[in-house]
């Protein structure tokens, strides 16, 4: 274990991309023109990573205007969630979700704290 593992995709990707784009323009002359342009390639998709990463959590983490009444939210993590005063949450899970809300703007909320689940917690024998 190197002690980095804690940082994530984005985060590692957010601060390493502009360090190795400084170091590869003070050392690339150095190179042969082949591994400069692979490296430079390898740059490129890392932020395309990153840009795909947080694209796809949006996507997942926006409810907002949904109806969600015939949806079984027990296993879904909602916490980071977006959702508006149109979503339509089951029935169960209405008065959980606003209580675990908080507002990010006019009609727009955000799940700060994981909503209580229905089913009771499993317990190993």
């Amino acid at each position: 274990m190197d002690g980095y593992e804690h940082l994530d995709l984005a985060h590692g990707n957010g601060v390493l991309l502009p360090m190795a784009r400084a170091m590869t323009d003070s050392f690339s002359y150095k190179l042969p023109a082949n591994t400069v342009r692979a490296y430079q390639e390898v740059l490129r998709l890392g932020g395309d990573l990153h840009l795909m990463q947080e694209a796809l959590t949006e996507i997942v983490s926006d409810f907002v205007d949904s109806d969600l009444r015939r949806t079984d939210l027990e296993w879904v993590p909602l916490e980071g969630v977006r959702w508006s005063a149109e979503t339509r949450w089951p029935a169960m899970w209405d008065e959980r979700v606003r209580r675990a809300s908080e507002p990010e703007g006019p009609g727009v909320f955000v799940v700060r704290a994981e909503p209580e689940r229905c089913s009771p917690a499993l317990t190993i024998l």
